[in-house]
């Protein structure tokens, strides 16, 4: 049987599903939300994401690494212009983001990692540790006498 928190639940739900019952403003984006796109390689050596942030500054963002989650945080200002005839429109549009990415558990080596900002694309080298040599040796049994 179904309480009320589940009913209530599904209706919210239904409301926020169906945004039609608000108010229409031209200028106001409900859809567009701001998530930067990113690449992944695990190479030999290292693992090397590259992050497109476009219209950002280097202060805008912030990079950290904790345990096996990189997590990157920023601001995005994004401005258009629109000119017809004599009409001039300018809009801007903020927003933050923050995005977490799952990295293999003990393989990099978190103290070598850097991360340089160019033309808009964040490239992050994350080193991986040195493996370590297994050594094998045979042990020679010796018997008392």
């Amino acid at each position: 049987m179904e309480d009320a928190s589940d009913t209530w639940q599904r209706g919210i739900e239904s409301l926020l599903a169906d945004n039609t019952w608000l108010p229409s403003i031209p200028f106001i984006d409900r859809t567009e939300r701001f998530s930067p796109r990113v690449n992944i390689s695990d190479r030999e050596n290292e693992i090397e994401i590259s992050v497109e942030l476009p219209g950002l500054e280097e202060n805008d963002i912030e990079l950290s690494l904790s345990r096996d989650i990189l997590t990157l945080k920023g601001k995005k200002k994004q401005e258009s212009e629109e000119r017809d005839g004599t009409f001039y429109r300018m809009e801007r549009k903020y927003g933050s983001f923050c995005r977490s990415i799952s990295i293999p558990s003990g393989v990099v080596d978190a103290d070598k990692a850097d991360a340089v900002f160019t033309n808009g694309v964040l490239t992050i080298n994350l080193p991986k540790r040195e493996k370590e040599i297994e050594v094998s040796k045979r042990i020679a049994i010796n018997s008392e006498q």
